[in-house]
């Protein structure tokens, strides 16, 4: 697995439901990391809400989703997260 690159989406882009915004050529694997606050998030395409989806807990170690990553959707709960994401493929 070889590392594609990173973005991060601020609190401004997360206040409403938000998909990733820089996929990379091949990528199929990502890491995630919320920072500053917890992040919701949804990998069926459907626009997420700050109740609904998985958290993504502040500070907490990456969480790893292989899918499809256009389908992955991200909102702040609360205050001014970042998510920090780091994409790979083979």
């Amino acid at each position: 697995m070889q590392c594609l690159g990173h973005e991060q989406l601020s609190a401004v882009q997360l206040a409403a439901s938000i998909e990733l915004q820089s996929i990379p050529d091949g990528a199929d694997v990502v890491w995630l990391q919320a920072d500053g606050d917890n992040v919701r998030m949804r990998g069926d395409g459907v626009a997420v809400t700050a109740t609904t989806g998985i958290a993504l807990y502040n500070a907490a170690a990456h969480t790893e989703y292989r899918g499809k990553l256009s389908d992955l959707r991200f909102i702040l709960e609360a205050n001014t997260p970042a998510l920090n994401v780091m994409y790979f493929g083979a």
